[in-house]
């Protein structure tokens, strides 16, 4: 199975209604009211409890509240009413985490006109107490958590830039003294840092960092065997708008490649790691797609295949629609099927909120005090065109019967059934088929592979049953 590298979060900030498409499983949406439209939002476990929990605000470097909601996740993926904390002006919410090690996630913020970051530490009673702040001379930016030293504890990174002054990474290590005097930095020749991303980019145990820096560029940080980090820039040859890259390992080889969503040639682009945080110019697979911003890329349907979602935009100032490109596991992809519409999208995150093992939607949208919440089924009723080289269709007929049709005149037909665990749940043989044939199945609606071959040809489908 390949793996998906982090970056979940995606901001948007474009032209109050919101709906979903039945086409990838998602139920409808379950919306929940919030003291002010979140445009800062996080999705993960703040009571401990292993259902991750809603942390969000609303604000931005234009907009300030002295508050900040948590949605408590109730087991199922429903959520309890808002529960306000108090914070202070400013206060964007950036991550949790358990910086200290006391056992109770943390809630890290960035103050952009603050010049800073700060902490609200978890306390046994589900609450935040002593906020703690970090000055850094220059507005804060973007902040998240990441054990860089591999102690078990979260260390804060933070990047700040703005009044003419460059990026500047900063990394306070977790300890718990909730000491946030000892800071380490490092000063790049870029400006403009968007957000942060930490992972192992030459697979050496440590992890590196990647931030995307203006709308060409993204820097990245490679940890030293000492703990210490150097930097180099990563041209994206496009105009990125806010979150436009991801990390996939698209050829398997356990180096996280660099995914990038070209806005203005609509086309998301894979370009393979070197090996070293350096990244090929000429891109492995490019995908013709409308509008494209922030990438996410992940397993919708539990098929072991990465699909691709994403926002699009038809003027550059961030998108009203949502996109699913699925991955038809024979290194073919599917055109991108309308996910959800909806206006002035603000946030979007996908987590498994009801540990079913499918990852969920949860959105907001700029202007609207609430968010939304939609439960993914599982159940697709979009199935991807079969690529140019299938021998073999499926369709559904009556109850418990599938047509086979074939492409040509077939011999030696071999045909394995699997579920989505690989278990075979049919196996059968046909010495000859020239014309469609009808076989009993005796299986519930979902979605199946099929394993075809003869002597000369093979073939897998993905076939979901109605």
């Amino acid at each position: 199975m390949k793996k998906a590298f982090p970056l979940t979060v995606f901001a948007l900030a474009a032209a109050t209604s919101i709906g979903i498409c039945q086409i990838i499983g998602f139920s409808p949406a379950q919306s929940y009211q919030v003291s002010e439209p979140f445009r800062n939002l996080v999705v993960k476990d703040v009571d401990n409890d292993g259902s991750p929990d809603i942390v969000g605000n609303g604000n931005i470097n234009t907009v300030s509240s002295r508050i900040f909601g948590v949605l408590r996740n109730l087991g199922q993926g429903a959520f309890e009413q808002e529960q306000l904390f108090n914070s202070l002006e400013g206060d964007k919410i950036q991550d949790v985490g358990d910086f200290d090690g006391d056992g109770y996630p943390d809630v890290l913020c960035s103050t952009y006109w603050g010049n800073g970051v700060a902490l609200y530490f978890g306390n046994p009673q589900g609450g935040y107490e002593n906020r703690l702040f970090a000055p850094t001379a220059v507005h804060g930016q973007v902040a998240a958590f990441a054990d860089l030293n591999n102690d078990g504890l979260q260390d804060l990174l933070n990047i700040t830039t703005g009044s003419g002054q460059p990026n500047r990474l900063h990394i306070l290590y977790g300890n718990q003294q909730r000491s946030l005097q000892q800071k380490t930095s490092y000063e790049t020749n870029t400006a403009s840092a968007r957000y942060l991303l930490s992972l192992d980019l030459n697979q050496d145990g440590r992890l590196d960092i990647a931030a995307p820096v203006s709308a060409n560029y993204f820097l990245v940080f490679m940890q030293q065997p000492d703990g210490s980090f150097t930097h180099h820039t990563v041209e994206l040859y496009s105009v990125m708008f806010e979150r436009g890259i991801s990390f996939w390992d698209y050829n398997n080889d356990k180096y996280p490649d660099l995914v990038t969503a070209h806005f203005e040639h609509d086309s998301i682009t894979v370009r393979l790691n070197n090996g070293n945080g350096h990244f090929a110019a000429k891109p492995a697979l490019t995908l013709q797609v409308p509008h494209p911003v922030q990438p996410i890329i992940a397993d919708l349907d539990n098929d072991n295949q990465l699909d691709i979602l994403f926002a699009s935009s038809a003027d550059g100032a961030w998108g009203n629609e949502l996109y699913v490109v699925r991955n038809n596991g024979n290194g073919s992809y599917s055109n991108p099927v309308l996910v959800a519409t909806t206006e002035q999208l603000a946030i979007y995150q996908l987590a498994d909120l009801n540990q079913d093992g499918y990852l969920d939607l949860v959105l907001s949208q700029a202007q609207e005090p609430q968010v939304h919440v939609f439960l993914n089924k599982a159940t697709p009723t979009h199935v991807p065109a079969p690529a140019d080289n299938t021998f073999l269709r499926l369709s559904a007929t009556a109850a418990n019967k599938v047509v086979l049709t074939p492409d040509q005149e077939l011999k030696n037909l071999q045909l394995l059934v699997l579920d989505l665990q690989g278990k075979v749940i049919f196996k059968s043989s046909y010495a000859h088929v020239a014309a469609p044939i009808e076989i009993a199945w005796p299986y519930s609606s979902g979605i199946y592979i099929v394993k075809a071959s003869t002597a000369t040809e093979q073939n897998t489908i993905r076939f979901f049953l109605p």
